[in-house]
């Protein structure tokens, strides 16, 4: 399988593995490999939000891995071989050969990372301090405290 994602083709093998060869002159090959991929056949490749890539395996596992340094994301795992991936209004839509299918909310990686440490202070307003959950509030001089 394979895709085009930004300045890269994203090559998907039979053994699971992930390669990504530069469209343009100025672009080198990377020096990593893409972690914790399944020993499975690649099926499909999307582009995915944030310089990530979306793949979907014959063993029903699909996941996110960020293409600037091959780290998994995400994954999880349908009941049969991945046909189908897609990226709609923040969500990403996966569904199986034999009918199954998942619904994620990709929201946060459309999100500003001030607007992420805004929403994490205002849902998970506790710190740990010696051991134990203090509530406190956001520190006033970091540059995302002010909306």
């Amino acid at each position: 399988a394979l895709s085009r994602v930004g300045r890269w083709l994203v090559l998907g093998f039979k053994d699971g593995n992930l390669e990504l060869v530069p469209t343009a002159a100025d672009l080198e090959r990377p020096r990593f490999a893409f972690e914790a991929v399944p020993a499975s056949p690649v099926r499909r490749v999307i582009p995915g939000p944030m310089d990530t890539v979306v793949i979907g395996y014959d063993n029903g596992v699909y996941g996110i891995w960020y293409m600037l340094n091959g780290a998994r994301l995400y994954a999880a795992q349908l009941h049969g071989p991945i046909v189908h991936l897609a990226l709609h209004s923040g969500k990403l839509y996966a569904a199986s050969e034999l009918g199954q299918y998942r619904v994620e909310d990709l929201a946060i990686f459309y999100q500003s990372y001030c607007e992420v440490m805004r929403d994490v202070w205002a849902n998970e307003p506790v710190l740990w301090r010696g051991g134990q959950p203090v509530l406190e509030q956001p520190p006033e001089d970091h540059p995302c405290a002010s909306p």
